[in-house]
């Protein structure tokens, strides 16, 4: 739900969010349509009874690799950014590895100990 909601956010206040973060308008933009579409494939993954443990690997990647790119960007200079655009990429990266952690937790847990149940 957070994903659809940040990339609607950035999309449809793509001015206002660009003068409060510094973020380039077509940086932002395409940040808000990957958002777009993960939350699309997270929905479509959440629509499976019980989700196939390589979609759930693949979304811990992408999660994990998605919080570095933001803590990355916030911290790196890339980005013309104000404190709050840093701020704002430090707590997506925050909370984006967050659900990596629980998912993978939950992956864990489903497959049992050592891998040794199956999830199907």
């Amino acid at each position: 739900m957070s994903t659809a909601v940040t990339g609607v956010l950035l999309v449809a206040a793509l001015v206002p969010l660009t003068t409060l973060t510094g973020m380039p308008g077509p940086f932002a933009a395409a940040f808000g349509v990957f958002q777009l579409c993960g939350a699309a494939g997270l929905l479509w993954i959440a629509r499976h009874p019980v989700p196939r443990p390589p979609l759930v690997r693949a979304v811990v990647a992408v999660n994990a690799a998605s919080a570095v790119a933001c803590a990355v960007l916030a911290l790196g200079g890339v980005l013309p950014l104000t404190a709050f655009g840093a701020v704002f990429l430090l707590c997506g990266a925050l909370i984006v590895g967050v659900y990596a952690v629980l998912e993978w937790a939950g992956l864990r847990r489903a497959l049992g100990v050592g891998g040794a149940g199956r999830a199907r």
